[in-house]
């Protein structure tokens, strides 16, 4: 649709088409490959069991475009902030 607004994910994506493309959520591989072998190598890391990692590990950051206002970065940033609290 014309003027359709759409968040990436997974990488920054916002270079494709910052118009359209107007924030994405990148995933840091290394620090989730970081988090992953300290939480295996202090054993908290059991198999046959989902283990949650995202936000609060400092995995998934907000990518944005000058599209995006500051007002839009502050709540984003609270909803993280309220999030990991």
């Amino acid at each position: 649709t014309k003027g359709a607004k759409v968040v990436g994910f997974s990488s920054d994506q916002t270079t494709i088409a910052p118009e359209t493309v107007t924030s994405s959520v990148l995933f840091d591989f290394k620090t989730f490959y970081t988090w992953a072998i300290s939480q295996y190598m202090t054993g908290k890391l059991t198999g046959k069991t989902v283990h949650e990692a995202g936000i609060k590990e400092g995995i998934f950051k907000p990518v944005y475009t000058a599209n995006i206002s500051q007002e839009i970065k502050d709540a984003v940033q609270k909803g993280i902030d309220d999030y990991i609290a």
